[in-house]
């Protein structure tokens, strides 16, 4: 059974040794002593031009370490739509109930048409409602006839 040589990796305690060996650009005696950790010099001061091409707020001075600037967005307005996409929803469930069906699928239609009248900015939501509105209304419909014809049927007995 051949074992194949895997990396070792130092110990915590073990200072850890430059990837590839090769001429060392500072002298022995800058080294810190073993163990320690070597200091890293800052870097220098950006040249005037390169600092120009970084925009600074108005009437402040730009530096060399500016704070980052966050953007807010607005919330988003989207209570219509949800509120049609919920409504649609309900009216396909409650649509076996033809007449609380018929009220749900208009206030569906109603808060759709308001949220893509205010340009909401999510209009599947708003899209969503409509379109189940238009199902709860096949639905409801067809639930009516249904009745309509069975009431129909038994008053004939």
């Amino acid at each position: 059974m051949s074992h194949e040589q895997s990396p070792s990796f130092p110990s915590p305690n073990e200072p850890a040794t430059p990837a590839s060996p090769g001429p060392s650009t500072t002298s022995d005696a800058a080294q810190p002593p073993e163990g320690q950790p070597q200091a890293v010099q800052p870097p220098a001061a950006q040249p005037q031009a390169e600092q120009s091409q970084y925009s600074s707020p108005a009437g402040q001075q730009p530096t060399s370490h500016q704070q980052p600037v966050y953007v807010v967005k607005e919330p988003t307005k989207k209570g219509f739509g949800v509120a049609s996409m919920v409504l649609g929803i309900c009216a396909i469930l409650f649509s076996w109930t033809w007449v609380f069906g018929f009220i749900l699928l208009a206030l569906a239609f109603i808060f759709g048409i308001i949220s893509l009248r205010r340009k909401e900015s999510p209009k599947g939501f708003a899209i969503t409602g409509i379109i189940l509105g238009s199902v709860a209304v096949v639905i409801v419909l067809f639930i009516a006839l249904i009745a309509a014809t069975a009431l129909g049927v038994l008053s004939q007995m």
